[in-house]
């Protein structure tokens, strides 16, 4: 091809002249429409963080690599330390530095690949419900000491469930236990275990509830790290025991469940009660409280005992009174029989004396005077005994009535202190003593506590 001059002319009038500033900027201008903002995955290489905040760095792979910068604002928001070697996925836009013109990746977000990523939204989910009182233990439900039945949550294929049911076999095979079977791994498992909670919540046919699965990896586990799993766990009206993974295997859910067991086994020990020690301690307390009972019972009679010897009961007195009423009526008849028995003797002499016929009719006069005298002897000797057995009788019925049983009839009591000593006065001193009181039939017994000692009375 062959230009005339005029024509190379016109080419050079018409040609655009752009400055290197300019052409970056067009550059940039030009990426940012057709790229934007992107996901890019990547090693970190030359990692390298500047006085003033900013973090640049290189991301590559098996093929080539591309420069990268991060701002402060941008730094301080990511959850771990990068470093080189470090697998990530980085987010932001497509730029250029113009001062070398290179085409960089500004980023705006950055979190580890794999794991990582898992471990950081893992923090980020913790540090949420934390702030909004999920973990908090005042909202901790308490569970019974008796479960009147269990609930599983857990895989009906599972290790854990044959583990959870031997447990529960051995420690009390009477509670029954109610599965709620359930998806333990996969995206559809976040669902299962919601459902199965609500339902166990909707039919209330248990008091305590289980959630486990055997232990595995953080991927394996990660349907007990969902925030709908800890939002069912934290809002049920029946307290749950997380028996998730292994004991090192910390999830969402241990953290909201209201009990949080190493092992799935763990967890059964915890809500289960031990049959065969609730038997033996049933059995020691019952020994107990019979040694004491019969302790209790022993010390009693004996205490009864020392008491009825040391006191001397009211009948048993008045016997006394009246046996001592019958020997003063004893002594009485016998000195007035002797009395009698002494003046027939010293007649009987006097009769013999004048028994003569000089003396008869003195005699017989004197016989008269004599029958007189006896007839009056007699009469006298009979109001004497009955003046003497209307006095006896007087006496006895006085000596009665001052009697103490008589007093018992009438209402009144005897009342003696805890060494039997009669109690005639109320004093402080008895205040919390125990007192036993006689009635006319039968005891009772009391502790003071009051006393009132009216003097004017």
């Amino acid at each position: 091809m062959t230009f005339r001059n005029n024509d190379l002319s016109d080419v050079e009038s018409a040609r655009t002249i752009f400055s290197v500033s300019k052409l970056n900027e067009k550059v940039q201008l030009t990426l940012e429409r057709a790229i934007g903002s992107v996901w890019v995955e990547g090693e970190i290489s030359n990692f390298i963080r500047a006085q003033s905040g900013h973090s640049y760095f290189s991301l590559k792979d098996d093929a080539s690599q591309l420069r990268c910068a991060m701002f402060r604002a941008q730094s301080k928001k990511i959850k771990f330390v990068p470093k080189n070697g470090d697998k990530v996925v980085a987010y932001g836009r497509v730029g250029i530095y113009a001062a070398r013109g290179e085409y960089q990746l500004i980023i705006d977000t950055l979190e580890p690949l794999g794991s990582g990523a898992l471990q950081l939204r893992f923090e980020t989910l913790k540090e949420k419900l934390f702030k909004e009182g999920l973990f908090d233990a005042d909202k901790k439900r308490n569970f019974p000491k008796w479960p009147k039945s269990i609930g599983l949550v857990t895989s009906p294929s599972g290790a854990a469930i044959r583990d959870i049911l031997a447990v529960l076999k051995r420690r009390c095979p009477t509670i029954p236990v109610i599965i709620y079977p359930t998806l333990v791994q996969g995206s559809s498992a976040i669902a299962n275990i919601v459902n199965a909670i609500e339902i166990a919540n909707k039919r209330m046919d248990c008091d305590v509830l289980i959630i486990s699965r055997g232990g595995g990896s953080l991927e394996d586990l990660w349907a007990f790290n969902e925030e709908l799993v800890a939002n069912a766990i934290f809002n049920s009206g029946i307290p749950i025991v997380s028996g998730v993974g292994h004991e090192k295997d910390i999830t969402i859910c241990d953290l909201v469940a209201d009990i949080r067991a190493a092992t799935p086994s763990a967890a059964a020990e915890i809500i289960s009660p031990d049959l065969s020690q609730w038997s033996k301690d049933l059995y020691r307390l019952y020994n107990t409280l019979n040694t004491n009972a019969e302790k209790i019972v022993r010390d009693q009679k004996n205490l009864l005992g020392r008491l009825n010897r040391s006191l001397i009961s009211p009948k048993r007195k008045v016997e006394m009174d009246n046996q001592k009423l019958d020997d003063l009526a004893t002594r009485l008849t016998n000195h007035v029989q002797q009395k009698i028995s002494l003046s027939s003797e010293a007649l009987n002499r006097s009769q013999t004396r004048i028994n003569s016929k000089l003396f008869r009719r003195q005699i017989d006069h004197r016989k008269n005077l004599v029958s007189l005298c006896r007839n009056n002897l007699k009469g006298l000797i009979k109001n004497m005994f009955k003046e003497a057995k209307f006095s006896l009788s007087k006496n006895e019925e006085i000596l009665s009535a001052l009697g103490p049983f008589a007093t018992l009839q009438r209402g009144y009591a005897i009342v003696t202190d805890e060494k039997g000593r009669i109690i005639r006065k109320g004093s402080k001193k008895l205040m919390g003593q125990s007192i036993k009181t006689q009635l006319h039939q039968g005891t009772l017994s009391s502790t003071v506590t009051d006393t009132n000692l009216d003097i004017d009375k």
